[in-house]
């Protein structure tokens, strides 16, 4: 089963990849870190980090920056990260927010299955103009509106549902 995770930024994606491994043993990765000595390399060698690591650790305060580097890294070939993860061995690939890339990478056909990460009622919106993809772009959704447990048990319930449809 190979997936693609997307939702607002802050929002629980990471944690529900990390809840993946752990129950599951997917092996996860995001747009961002397969990305990060790249964006790094373009966007953060001129800025005051040591190298892509302390960048990436600190890619939340530029998420613009990120958004925008990762796109004109990729625009000849919006579907490259997608396939990457995969022929790196990866089932799970979160984080991505360019519609363009979306949809390149879901017309590959080579992800099963698009997983929404929702913590709407808790936490606002991404507004920035850095996420083009909406919760209707999913064939699912993880409710993270509540505790740690509650989203274990949704992202449990949603693997065990993905797995009986696979």
């Amino acid at each position: 089963m190979k997936l693609l995770i997307i939702g607002h930024g802050r929002h629980g994606k990471d944690t529900v990849c990390d809840l993946m491994t752990e129950m599951y043993g997917l092996r996860c990765t995001s747009v961002s870190k397969a990305m990060s000595e790249e964006v790094y390399q373009h966007a953060g060698r001129d800025m005051d980090y040591d190298d892509s690591a302390s960048f990436y650790a600190d890619r939340h305060n530029h998420r613009q920056l990120w958004y925008e580097t990762i796109r004109d890294i990729t625009w000849n070939q919006p579907e490259v990260v997608g396939v990457s993860a995969l022929n790196g061995g990866y089932d799970v690939l979160n984080g991505v927010r360019s519609r363009v890339e979306f949809d390149a990478i879901k017309a590959t056909g080579l992800y099963d299955y698009v997983v929404w990460v929702d913590a709407s009622s808790r936490l606002p919106d991404v507004v920035d103009g850095t996420m083009e993809l909406t919760k209707e772009d999913a064939d699912y959704v993880i409710d993270n509106n509540g505790t740690l447990l509650k989203l274990w048990s949704a992202t449990r319930v949603i693997l065990a549902k993905l797995n009986s449809t696979s």
